[in-house]
């Protein structure tokens, strides 16, 4: 359900989230750890960086670290700059289709109970619950 590039960042933060706290990590470091394309990393990290989830610093002893408390970020925060806005109106069929309640598809109730649900999931989780959660990423 999600894009590929969030199921990589969604590793590349675990990863980093595991790490002793404040501790910065270069690109190439998430990138081997998160086992995804060093180029598309720092593709994904210097937008996350602009998003306020990750700092980042140059020179010696710079990298990425997160920028709050694994607590205070929501996977919500993480993906959705990698994952178009709240759909409400846009067709699971695709092609930019206007899909709602005036003018719904056959499936458009039972999508939107699907898609209504991954969002307060991912609004709902933190990154710490994650982290919790355990299992390798």
């Amino acid at each position: 359900m999600l894009s590929e590039t969030s199921e990589h960042v969604l590793r590349a933060l675990h990863w980093l989230a595991t790490r002793p706290a404040g501790t910065a990590a270069t690109a190439e470091d998430i990138a081997a750890g998160a086992r995804v394309p060093r180029q598309y990393m720092s593709k994904i990290l210097r937008r996350l960086s602009r998003t306020k989830v990750l700092e980042a610093r140059r020179g010696v002893g710079g990298g990425y670290r997160l920028a709050r408390p694994t607590d205070q970020i929501r996977l919500s925060d993480i993906v959705g700059p990698f994952e178009r806005p709240h759909p409400d109106d846009l067709c699971i069929f695709g092609g930019g289709r206007p899909c709602g309640d005036n003018a719904a598809c056959s499936l458009h109730q039972r999508w939107g109970a699907i898609r209504d649900s991954l969002f307060r999931f991912l609004h709902d989780t933190s990154l710490a619950d994650m982290i919790r959660g355990g299992g390798a990423a």
